[in-house]
């Protein structure tokens, strides 16, 4: 007993997460842009399990033309531009100012310092293994009691990565690619809020 109210305690003082509902939002990634219209054109593909949309996605995506993709890719730096430049106004305001005061409070609160740990680039193989390993895992499992060990289900599903074609490993390249951008900008918006945080403390 005395155990699990120690890991309720720990759970409680886990750092919160402040996110700001008036900051502009980012623009979708190219990848992320066809999907949402994808399943927004498709309902068989919305109602499918959240691992297998993506799956039938990069799927999709393999076949997608590179003049489409410039379209988008094109689109989104446009979009990535205007958002870089509504952010840099925002962060004028009072809203973004009041945001960060209590974000800063909240992270003396917790203890916490208010910066993220830098995590590896995803790989092709870690976007699709994470994808496939629970649908493979479901699949191993056909009494539905004996459920397979970890080691036997990543086993099958490095071995069915081993088959795919290059075109299907390139698109989950792209997928990966994409996500590691996603990464790489949302380290440099902390990293614009870190600066922010100096100025605010050097004119105090």
């Amino acid at each position: 007993m005395a155990v699990r109210s120690a890991s309720k305690e720990l759970k409680k003082k886990a750092p919160k997460k402040l996110k700001d509902l008036n900051a502009p939002k980012a623009p979708l990634t190219p990848y992320l842009k066809w999907g949402q219209e994808q399943r927004e054109k498709d309902p068989e593909i919305k109602s499918l399990p959240v691992g297998q949309q993506g799956k039938k996605l990069s799927l999709m995506w393999q076949n997608v033309s590179d003049e489409i993709k410039e379209k988008y890719k094109s689109v989104y730096q446009k979009e990535k531009e205007a958002y870089l430049k509504e952010f840099e106004d925002y962060k004028k305001t009072d809203s973004y100012k009041e945001w960060f005061k209590q974000k800063e409070a909240l992270s003396k609160e917790d203890g916490s310092t208010g910066k993220r740990k830098k995590r590896s680039a995803q790989s092709a193989y870690n976007v699709y293994f994470k994808e496939e390993y629970p649908i493979m895992a479901s699949s191993m499992n056909t009494d539905g009691e004996s459920k397979p060990s970890m080691k036997d289900v990543t086993a099958k599903v490095a071995e069915k990565w081993k088959n795919f074609s290059d075109a299907e490993k390139a698109a989950y390249q792209e997928r990966a690619d994409a996500i590691n951008k996603e990464k790489k900008e949302a380290e440099f918006m902390s990293k614009e809020e870190s600066k922010e945080e100096e100025e605010d403390s050097e004119d105090e």
